[in-house]
């Protein structure tokens, strides 16, 4: 009997083991996918002013984001037209939506009518001539005894505010002190190469601007293409601007695209935090201020 009870046990054990290590290994799985896995970017906009001298300007605009993460298995998509828009899907079906503008024209509606129920001003009583007077003389009486007491106050924050300025000066002095030590100037010149690299992984590795801009004035035409044309070895690929000097019009279209690992992002962060010389300069400003 005790044999077949242990058996049981030792069975029920293993099913149980199994099933942890079958949890485990998905939850590592998932983990793994979370950090290599890039999760990809992309949007197109366009914004469109006719005629903005007159009254009846026409402008139009709509701007669309979406992220995505496994072969669009979780996929959000944020746009902007006359409304702003939230929508997050998994397998193509929505799970979430929200309209901000609308929530927030409700909130508005909602705070000015409590604000209208609220507004209730109350009705102050005449006080008698008698009781004023009285109150007038002893507040005669206590006013002598208040001056005294604002100049003590007095006195005594001038002598505050010396021993503050002493102080805030003796800290811009060790500030100033330790911007020149090699510790410091290592660890800014290690948080400048990384956060470039940050930049460079974050920001979108394709993007476009196109179109034609016209303002009012000539003048502003012919300085914003002078602008561009100064820049032009860093954006020849990227953007195609053209000038419209007759009408003052706007049309102009945007496009991106790029991806982000967390796996990269998490191992900048992991560099920057262990740094030694990172920490000793954190801990100097903790000891200054």
């Amino acid at each position: 009997m005790i044999v077949f009870l242990l058996a049981g046990f030792l069975k029920a054990l293993k099913i149980i083991l199994i099933i942890l290590a079958c949890l485990i290994l998905f939850v590592l799985f998932v983990l793994f996918l979370l950090l290599f896995v890039p999760f990809r970017y992309q949007g197109r906009g366009f914004y469109k002013e006719e005629h903005p001298e007159h009254e009846d300007a026409i402008k139009t605009y709509d701007f669309y984001v979406k992220l995505s993460w496994l072969l669009h298995f979780v996929s959000a998509c944020f746009s902007l037209n006359q409304d702003l828009l939230l929508k997050v899907k998994v397998l193509g079906i929505k799970v979430y939506s929200k309209n901000f503008n609308r929530e927030s024209g409700e909130a508005e509606n909602t705070e000015t009518e409590a604000e209208t129920e609220a507004e209730v001003e109350p009705e102050l009583e005449a006080e008698p001539a008698a009781d004023l007077e009285a109150e007038d003389n002893i507040k005669g009486t206590d006013s002598d005894t208040e001056t005294d007491e604002d100049n003590k106050e007095s006195s005594d924050e001038t002598e505050k505010s010396d021993t503050g300025n002493a102080s805030i000066a003796s800290k811009i002095k060790r500030l100033k002190d330790l911007t020149n030590k090699k510790s410091f100037k290592n660890a800014c010149s290690l948080c400048k190469d990384e956060l470039i690299k940050l930049l460079k992984h974050v920001l979108p590795r394709k993007w476009e601007i196109t179109g034609y801009v016209g303002f009012d004035d000539p003048y502003k035409t012919g300085e914003m293409l002078a602008f561009l044309g100064s820049i032009y070895g860093l954006i020849y690929r990227h953007v195609d601007i053209k000038g419209n000097f007759n009408s003052e019009e706007k049309d102009v279209k945007i496009y991106f695209k790029g991806r982000i690992t967390l796996f990269t992002v998490l191992m900048i962060g992991i560099k920057i935090y262990f740094n030694k010389n990172i920490r000793k300069v954190i801990d100097e400003i903790r000891e200054v201020l």
